[in-house]
């Protein structure tokens, strides 16, 4: 038995061999479970084998997060705890990347809100990347909309030519 409380999550555990051997069947011996979380959050799986599970757990507007349980002996682990990452806030942590070096001081990145620092990297003379970067951040950040996780990956790429722009723009 494995019992958690993410909220409105989707709770995903795959048993199975980790690498599977050369002229094996592809996903034989590998039992799949998944479902979804109760209104407050809560999850019980049960009859599950011994062994390690390979675990994910989703939810809107969040970072997937992907670990191994192990069941022991007696089959039963309480108190999982997982803590699932906001969108927005991991796009204001890769934001830090490009912004953090147009403030006054590097330490007013844990004392300013994300609100200061958007409106203070907009008052400096920024890269055209820069300037689309934090068009993005503020509007995936600051909007009510739920941010997909898919946007990750473009997230990246804004932060990385930013980046690059400002290395090669003089001092």
């Amino acid at each position: 038995t494995v019992r958690g409380r993410p909220v409105d999550a989707i709770v995903r555990l795959v048993l199975g061999p980790k690498l599977e051997a050369p002229g094996s069947t592809p996903g034989a011996g590998i039992e799949e479970r998944e479902l979804r979380t109760e209104a407050d959050g809560s999850f019980q799986v049960e009859r599950l084998a011994v062994g390690e599970w390979r675990a994910e757990v989703s939810a809107p507007g969040h970072v997937t997060e992907k670990f191994a349980v192990t069941i022991p002996h007696r089959g039963e682990l309480r108190g999982v705890r997982v803590d699932l990452v906001p969108v927005r806030e991991r796009v204001f942590q890769l934001y830090r990347r490009a912004a953090e070096p147009v403030l006054p001081e590097a330490k007013l990145w844990g004392i300013w809100s994300p609100r200061q620092i958007v409106d203070h990297v907009r008052t400096k003379k920024q890269s055209p990347a820069l300037a689309d970067l934090t068009d993005f951040v503020e509007e995936v950040y600051f909007s009510p909309r739920i941010a997909a996780e898919t946007i990750l990956p473009g997230a990246s790429e804004r932060v990385d030519r930013a980046v690059r722009e400002r290395l090669r723009m003089p001092q």
